[in-house]
């Protein structure tokens, strides 16, 4: 089982996480936006883990990624002042 402290030495672990963070960019690129996701801290990584430890299928940990980040997406949103949106 992967830790945060040696999943970047697992060489399957980094290739189910580049190929979910090329996918996730691709869910929230636009003609004017272009994101690149980068799941190398926070709650990103411990989800990515999480999904990685569980042997979650990669088109099922792409699609909790996105609906992660939507919801953080969405929470940060919120929080800020309606004054300030």
């Amino acid at each position: 089982m992967l830790t945060v402290a040696n999943c970047s030495d697992s060489p399957d672990f980094c290739r189910f996480c580049e190929e979910v963070e090329e996918a996730c960019s691709k869910a929230f690129s636009n003609a004017y936006y272009e994101p690149s996701f980068c799941f190398n801290e926070g709650w990103e990584l411990d989800l990515i883990l999480e999904l990685y430890n569980n042997q979650t299928p990669v088109p099922d940990a792409i699609n909790e990624m996105v609906e992660a980040i939507e919801h953080a997406e969405y929470d940060a949103y919120m929080s800020t002042p309606p004054w300030d949106r």
